[in-house]
């Protein structure tokens, strides 16, 4: 970004400036105040506790030299519009729902996904808060047989990082560990729920909606659900409570009607937030171009 500023510094007065948009994947800022509320309260924080900052107000200025800013969130969206001078565009990521989703009887087990290669992200806590709260109450409660409903660990890592935690999770739990793999919608087409137990995060969930996109139910936190505008029923069932959570994933894995239910929900929203065409037109639109086909 300040190598942008000062090339658009540079230019002689005489040229006409381009448009300067500027992609937000998400708020840097947004995501470090979740894990600082959670580190130091042991509670994961809500949208109102996280969106009054100076130093949130501080990467928000940043953005003010820009004359667009595309979002992929509406709460950040949201907080763009009130805080910078240029027009804000709500763009989301593009996904299909699938035609063709898995039936709950042809699915057994939970998988987890995500980036374990990095110290301090998100996806080691929420293996952490699998491993030292989720499960344990699964297993005092009886919810579940553990050896019916087996979890799926997948995703890059750094052995150093992941292997502590996946060894907490096999005390508990029965847990298999396949790494990276080449094409996830296998793996994820194959079991019941996905878990995004997700304590801190900024933007929006990726693989929360890829999940969804592909008919596979999501158990996740509050603080993802708030974060995608989605509620319960949208292909997710969320709570940050530990108990609640394992009451949830238990509730919806045995119940075949609810998981269609929820299944269905989520395919429509797929179809209406993150329809591709629909990220197209307004990308297009922001870009001043033309563009046909749908």
């Amino acid at each position: 970004q300040e190598l942008l500023l000062s090339w658009l510094a540079a230019r002689p007065a005489t040229e006409a400036r381009p448009k300067v948009i500027a992609d937000v994947e998400s708020l840097f800022t947004i995501r470090e105040l979740s894990r600082n509320h959670l580190q130091r309260t042991h509670q994961i924080a809500t949208a109102a506790q996280l969106v009054n900052s100076e130093s949130l107000s501080a990467e928000l200025a940043t953005l003010n030299a820009f004359d667009q800013v595309w979002s992929v969130s509406k709460l950040e969206a949201n907080l763009l519009t009130q805080h910078i001078q240029g027009a804000v565009q709500q763009v989301g990521h593009a996904f299909a729902a699938t035609t063709e989703p898995p039936s709950f009887h042809n699915t057994n087990g939970l998988v987890f996904m995500g980036a374990m290669n990095f110290p301090g992200l998100p996806n080691l806590d929420a293996l952490a808060w699998l491993a030292d709260a989720v499960f344990p109450a699964l297993r005092r409660q009886n919810l579940l047989d553990p050896e019916q409903v087996p979890l799926t660990v997948i995703g890059p890592f750094r052995k150093d990082l992941a292997q502590p935690l996946l060894k907490r999770l096999q005390a508990v739990w029965p847990t298999r560990h396949l790494g990276a793999v080449p094409q996830v919608e296998p793996v994820l087409r194959s079991h019941r729920l996905l878990l995004a137990p997700t304590r801190f995060a900024a933007g929006m969930p990726h693989k929360v909606q890829h999940s969804i996109s592909v008919g596979v139910p999501v158990v996740t936190t509050e603080l993802i659900s708030t974060q995608m505008d989605w509620g319960d029923g949208d292909g997710l069932l969320a709570s940050n409570s530990p108990i609640e959570f394992a009451q949830l994933i238990a509730r919806i894995y045995g119940d075949s009607g609810l998981w269609q239910q929820v299944q269905a929900g989520g395919l429509a929203r797929i179809r209406r937030d993150c329809d591709p065409g629909r990220l197209r037109r307004g990308m297009a639109s922001s870009l001043g171009v033309s563009i046909t086909g749908p």
